[in-house]
């Protein structure tokens, strides 16, 4: 699933409410959240852009939207941000980190 949402707008560099949009991307059990404040043609934006959640986190909400709403879609950007990353490289996947990641650690403090 693959959709563009515009739930509010943001105050840009010269002041002006400019209207900000957030891509939602759910493939194979992972969640992709990213967005773009006062997007024009050509790529270039009036707003921030990417990882823009506290941006938008203080914007003012469009018709459709409450300003619950849009904290609780910022709420699950800031959950989801990176959630599908994994710290470790092929070789170590190979060698069985990823399972070794599940077990619980008991750690000793010295002094």
């Amino acid at each position: 699933m693959k959709r563009v949402i515009n739930p509010c707008q943001c105050e840009v560099w010269n002041g002006k409410m400019e209207r900000a949009f957030v891509e939602i991307v759910f493939e194979k059990g992972e969640l992709s959240l990213h967005g773009v404040i006062g997007p024009r043609i050509g790529g270039n934006c009036l707003g921030a852009a990417g990882q823009c959640v506290d941006e938008i986190r203080e914007g003012v909400p469009i018709e459709e939207w409450t300003a619950e709403m849009l904290k609780d879609l910022c709420d699950i950007w800031d959950e989801w941000h990176l959630n599908d990353m994994r710290p470790y490289c092929e070789h170590q996947k190979e060698m069985g980190w990823r399972e070794l990641a599940k077990k619980r650690l008991c750690f000793i403090i010295i002094r």
